[in-house]
């Protein structure tokens, strides 16, 4: 279920990217006459999309990994070394998360220069987004057990 909001969202994010470009060049090149906010509100929503797209790669296991000392060094000791690794990037996930809450809080009473929307909507998608990245390290990890270790 999770995983298909996360499609739904992202999908909506790159549809509405698209169509408000498309809104100002057509605005700008034919009728003569820029618009003021699309290039905010693109700026803004790419950061959603980057933030949703990190959600992405973590659920399919696509994000960095440096796995040199996986090939140096024992399995018993790899198993340790990839549970610390997750154990860290919950860790950092959920303090990113917890660290930019109170700047959602005190954007959302502050409205974008050119639109009336507060800026505290786009930046939620960090707290929201990495809370949501930990949960994938933790259903790797923890519900599918071993069998994420032997990639």
């Amino acid at each position: 279920m999770l995983s298909k909001i996360v499609n739904l969202v992202s999908a909506f994010l790159v549809a509405s990217i698209a169509s408000t470009m498309v809104l100002q060049v057509f605005q700008r090149f034919v009728m003569n006459n820029s618009l003021p906010w699309p290039d905010e509100l693109v700026g803004n929503l790419l950061v959603a999309l980057a933030m949703v797209g990190g959600i992405l790669a973590m659920r399919d296991g696509e994000h960095i990994r440096v796995r040199v000392l996986w090939y140096t060094l024992p399995q018993p000791y790899v198993n340790i070394l990839r549970v610390t690794a997750d154990i860290a990037s919950v860790g950092f996930l959920l303090l990113v998360a917890w660290v930019s809450w109170p700047s959602v809080v005190r954007m959302w009473r502050v409205n974008l220069t050119t639109l009336e929307v507060p800026v505290g909507l786009f930046l939620s998608t960090v707290p929201v987004c990495f809370v949501i990245m930990a949960y994938y390290v933790i259903r790797r990890s923890v519900i599918t057990g071993p069998k994420h270790l032997e990639d």
